[in-house]
């Protein structure tokens, strides 16, 4: 299994949604839904999971291994590097185009999430760009669908929005740039130019729309932990902090820590910053200093001549450069871009380092072609190296202080080498300059010494030590606990468990076909974290402070985090004993009947707590871990004989914590959401108190729930899944209307009787999508097929 250094970032693990998704075709539950997730979420609106994604395939067939994820990994490494290349070769010899590429390949930010979704997104970057510059030299309906093909992939195929759309705004960009900056071109020639790329725009936006629609309505039922409200800095306005701690491990990523003990616990470096390396940056500055000379060169003796396409190249990246940084740091001029529809959904201080890491390795290669051509000046090497060298000193005396004591030492050791290395680049550099003779074998011994240099900080000890998968692991077998909690009857009757103490990390539990009621994802379901939180918390106020919801006052013993990942003490009963009973009304409503647990821990909850909560909690397995079950949980499809109506959603909420409430007899609806007819009908509901009856699911898959009622009097059918867009319901085939109910569920009223109701899950969302999709395939072949016959034409003509 893929590890990652980046303690928040597990949501993204894209192992165990292969395994998920693998699982949901066998089972025929479809790829739209899973219920394994929290209390239901969407798969294909997530884009995370990257259910339509190719080269996903690769860890899934013949069946999801440690082998074929690896495969998969190998393989998008290897796009991103034969796409630098190919961009590069537009601008570039071989030599440095390879060199570039390698480059990117290996970045930093690549290597620190390595095993996340992301790097799908990472390696079509470099394709998007080479679409644009085809499209610029060629316009023409060819270039128009590649354009349109890999604008489609970056957007919908991918694992980060985000990062798409930040890759697709820097194309666009990079579009405008090349389009009016140091060209000839006429006026009527850039207007047809501008037309293909909106038309190519335009066909990518609709062969996404499938998974774009979808997800468009999983933002707008759902809230994303990226945008926040209530906070000290606005959403999309993030400072990233310790400037010059994070400048620094741009160069040299274990400036804070000893070699091979690597870990961004190691404070003040999150493992949001990537890596360039020195060589890298250093052939990078090199790049912008001769650009620079160059251009002034041109405009003093040749002014009405335009400027050759490595300096514009050089110039975009060098400005893009800068203002990723500038933004990432928090300069006040640009952080109006966050405020921008859509870019407030982006973190910019890490969902820029990819691009900000592509454009490095363009310089640098820049740089390697004019040491080989010796359109350098020695002069030019020694000024830029003493800048260079002096630059890291600074960075290096100012980020030490912050650090702390115990391993100064090994920064200082790291300082040193650095300076040897930069030294020894140099030295390289000036030689290749002077020695015309022998600057092909420098500029060899160049390329190999950063190519090492980039293996030896991530890939080495990293990549290879800790990130990548043994091929002896095999995830996919768990661990006997694991088999304990498959066979238990709980599971079959698909109640939930709850893992604390950091096990089943990472969405494992939906892999091994377990339901669990933590929330992984960034982006979730509204009413979600609002209902964990009332039960955790009380009426305790809670502010957003970034990255992490607290409450305002400290609340021992733990804080509720954006996602609940099972580290939270604050919502384990046997911990946070103050909120016991809340906690244990959390995980009945929920049907959490399992709750996993270090075996370190306490084997029982208090006495007094587990009567009064008529919840006890035996310990039912007792070897690597402990496992508990409660004896008395609100069954996954539950029929009330009597409902209260409240006003809204927060009366619900507060009515639900209250321990004088009983969860067992009467479920909540929200007065909103019903009709007068409704209204009535819940007047012909029983009088008298009914304990709710468990009904029984004669058919639970992912996008389609059948459960079969027997209700003595008209009631409440809540099935405890969350209520979100596209479920339908049906009573014995007649669709019905959907309310939420206890604040999150799905409920129907049924009339007394025996019943089977339906629940499907059909998006009208993806249904929009699909025929957009089929209206730009037919758009593409109607223009297609005109050009060329208009070609054809035109040949004949010329024939004749």
């Amino acid at each position: 299994m893929f590890r990652n250094v980046e303690m928040f970032a597990i949501a993204w693990f894209v192992e165990p949604c292969y395994k998920v998704a693998y699982g949901a075709l066998l089972r025929g539950d479809g790829l739209l839904w899973s219920p394994h997730l929290s209390m239901g979420s969407p798969i294909w609106a997530n884009i995370i999971t990257q259910v339509i994604n190719p080269f996903a395939w690769i860890a899934l067939l013949p069946e999801p291994s440690s082998e074929a994820v690896l495969r998969y990994v190998m393989t998008y490494m290897f796009c991103s590097g034969l796409f630098c290349f190919v961009f590069l070769r537009q601008f570039l010899p071989p030599f440095p185009s390879s060199f570039g590429a390698l480059a990117y390949m290996l970045n930093g930010y690549f290597m620190l999430y390595l095993g996340n979704s992301e790097i799908s997104s990472c390696a079509l970057i470099p394709g998007l760009f080479y679409a644009v510059e085809k499209l610029l030299r060629q316009p023409g309906l060819r270039s128009v669908a590649l354009l349109s093909f890999l604008t489609a992939g970056m957007v919908s195929i991918c694992g980060i929005p985000e990062l798409s759309l930040l890759a697709v705004s820097g194309a666009g960009l990079y579009f405008l740039f090349r389009l009016f900056v140091g060209t000839k071109n006429s006026n009527e020639s850039r207007a047809r130019t501008v037309w293909y790329y909106i038309g190519g725009n335009l066909l990518a936006g609709l062969f996404s729309a499938p998974l774009l629609l979808p997800f468009a309505e999983f933002l707008q039922a759902s809230f994303s932990s990226h945008v926040r409200t209530m906070d000290l800095i606005p959403a999309g306005q993030e400072a990233f902090p310790f400037a010059s701690a994070n400048l620094i491990t741009y160069l040299t990523p274990y400036f804070f820590c000893p070699l091979l003990r690597y870990s961004t616990a190691q404070l003040p470096y999150q493992g949001f910053t990537g890596f360039w390396g020195i060589i890298v940056f250093s052939l990078a500055a090199l790049a912008v200093v001769q650009t620079v000379i160059t251009l002034l060169k041109r405009s003093s003796v040749q002014p009405e001549q335009s400027p050759i396409s490595k300096e514009l190249l050089a110039v975009f990246c060098t400005v893009s450069v800068f203002l990723l940084l500038a933004k990432k740091f928090g300069c006040p001029a640009l952080q109006w871009i966050g405020a921008l529809p859509l870019f407030s959904l982006v973190l910019y201080w890490k969902y820029a380092e990819p691009l900000m890491a592509f454009f490095m390795a363009i310089l640098a290669a820049i740089s390697l072609t004019w040491l080989g051509d010796r359109t350098m000046k020695l002069k030019t090497i020694v000024a830029v190296g003493l800048t260079v060298l002096a630059l890291y000193i600074v960075l290096a005396l100012t980020a030490i202080p912050l650090q702390m004591e115990s391993v100064r030492f090994y920064s200082l050791i790291i300082t040193a080498v650095s300076v040897v290395v930069m030294v020894f680049f140099f030295l390289l550099a000036a030689f290749a300059i002077s020695k015309p003779s022998k600057a092909r074998n420098i500029g060899i011994l160049i390329f190999a010494s950063g190519v090492v240099e980039l293996l030896l900080n991530f890939a080495g000890p990293n990549l290879l030590r800790d990130a990548t998968p043994k091929l002896a692991d095999n995830p996919y077998r768990g661990a006997p606990f694991i088999a304990f909690l498959q066979g238990l009857e709980c599971n079959k009757r698909y109640e939930r468990l709850f893992a604390q103490d950091n096990i089943l990390i990472g969405n494992w539990a939906g892999a091994f076909g377990l339901y669990d009621s933590r929330a992984y994802n960034a982006i979730y379901p509204k009413r979600l974290m609002p209902f964990y939180r009332a039960f955790a918390y009380g009426n305790k106020a809670v502010s957003l402070a970034p990255g992490i919801w607290m409450p305002c006052n400290p609340v021992f013993p733990a804080d509720l985090v954006e996602e609940l990942y099972g580290y939270e003490r604050v919502v384990d009963p046997f911990v946070n004993t103050e909120r016991a009973l809340q906690i244990l009304r959390l995980w009945q409503l929920t049907s959490t009947r399992t709750i996993v647990r270090d075996i370190k821990h306490s084997s029982a909850l208090p006495p007094e707590i587990a009567k009064n909560a008529c919840c006890e909690a035996p310990l039912v397995y007792n070897k690597e871990v402990n496992i508990f079950t409660l004896s008395r949980i609100i069954p996954r499809a539950a029929l009330y004989y009597q409902v209260d109506v409240e006003p809204d959603e927060n009366a619900v909420l507060a009515k639900l914590t209250n321990p004088q409430f009983d969860l067992f007899s009467k479920g909540l609806l929200e007065q909103k959401d019903l009709t007068e007819t409704e209204l009535s009908a819940l007047t012909k509901f029983s009088p008298a108190r009914q304990e709710l009856e468990a009904q029984r699911i004669s058919r639970y898959k992912g996008e389609f729930v059948d459960i079969e009622v027997k209700a003595r009097y008209p009631g409440l059918l809540v099935l405890n899944d969350i209520f979100y867009p596209g479920w339908q319901a049906f009573i014995d085939g007649k669709e019905t209307k959907i309310l939420p109910a206890n604040y999150l569920f799905r409920s129907v009223l049924v009339p007394a009787g025996n019943h089977l109701v339906t629940f499907k899950y059909r998006p009208l969302s993806l249904l929009i999508g699909v025929g957009m999709a089929f209206v730009g395939v037919i758009i593409l072949s109607i223009w297609w097929g005109t050009t060329t016959i208009a070609e054809r034409k035109r040949r004949r003509s010329e024939f004749e």
